[in-house]
């Protein structure tokens, strides 16, 4: 089997997508495209000390040179502000794929996801939220209750709320088996300072989510000297806690609190897996770009009209990625 992959952005994680594809022996080809040259450099040099074959290599700085080309999977990790009119523009060069992962924050607002969703009409694409692929999340859903609402809270210290939180949202939707009606942002700070990646904000202070089956995430992230992330859930009588930083989970069903060792997977560890299970069988675990949508639109909507809220002005967009 000879597969051919495009990754589309080179940077921290487009490179650790490429570092991970170094494990597959069905990629008869590999193109990157990455308009800058140190950053396309990077990701080869890791590529290749993680035992990839320089050879398979194509790299593009722009996306004319991909004219007419077809792929059997083009990742998309670039940053959500360029990502809806880089993939038209790709689409628009003749360039094709049977399957796309676009990462995530998918958008900055609703409708440039709808207007991504629409470009990529029959094909199948995945959005990239990979804590479907964690076992710490996967070990809570046999004792999940259906149709039972889910009580879910993430707090912690310079997490990242606005980069993050759709991972959450999308975990609790997995588990809720609903999906989110309400984004609240009425506990945010009214502040949106510079967040790590320049050009974008991040917000602290407390959201909450509201599913459609009564489920809910609150999302709770403040300024501090340390990255620090916990997440706690409840039905009922039963009680869960993952600490990913510190690599422990908790149950409890009335009886003692079950405390075991987990491991958190690295992008560089995941992408192989899931891109061979595509190859393999036309499918993986990420969420469809349908799925994710859904997840996405409150979210979306409710950053929207709060940094409008708090700039004064009527905005279509949130700069987060």
């Amino acid at each position: 089997m000879t597969k051919s992959v495009l990754i589309v952005g080179c940077g921290q994680l487009g490179s650790r997508h490429l570092q991970s594809l170094a494990k597959l022996n069905e990629l008869a080809r590999i193109d990157l495209l990455e308009p800058v040259a140190t950053s396309l450099q990077k990701a080869c040099d890791l590529f290749t000390n993680s035992g990839g074959k320089k050879e398979l290599l194509n790299l593009h700085q722009v996306p004319k040179s991909l004219q007419n080309h077809s792929f059997d999977l083009i990742i998309i990790a670039t940053n959500s502000d360029i990502r809806p009119n880089l993939i038209k523009e790709l689409l628009g060069l003749g360039v094709k794929s049977q399957y796309w992962i676009l990462e995530k924050v998918l958008s900055q607002s609703f409708q440039l996801g709808g207007e991504i969703a629409k470009a990529l009409e029959g094909s199948k694409v995945w959005v990239n939220c990979p804590r479907r692929y964690y076992q710490c999340y996967e070990d809570i859903l046999p004792d999940v209750v259906p149709n039972t609402p889910i009580h879910m809270s993430i707090v912690g210290s310079n997490w990242g709320l606005a980069c993050n939180a759709i991972h959450y949202l999308s975990v609790l939707n997995v588990l809720s088996r609903s999906l989110p009606t309400i984004f609240d942002t009425s506990g945010l700070d009214r502040r949106a300072p510079p967040a790590k990646r320049v050009g974008f904000v991040e917000f602290f202070g407390t959201a909450k989510a509201t599913f459609a089956n009564g489920s809910t995430l609150t999302l709770t992230c403040t300024e501090g000297q340390e990255v620090t992330r916990v997440l706690r859930a409840e039905q009922g009588n039963k009680k869960w806690m993952v600490n990913e930083f510190q690599n422990l989970a908790e149950s409890q069903f009335e009886g003692p609190v079950q405390v075991k060792s987990i491991h958190v997977p690295t992008q560089s560890e995941l992408t192989s897996i899931i891109v061979k299970e595509i190859f393999a069988t036309g499918d993986c675990l990420l969420p469809t770009l349908a799925t994710s949508l859904a997840v996405h639109q409150p979210f979306l909507d409710g950053l929207v009209a709060f940094y409008s809220q708090i700039n004064d002005k009527n905005l279509t967009t949130v700069p987060i990625t």
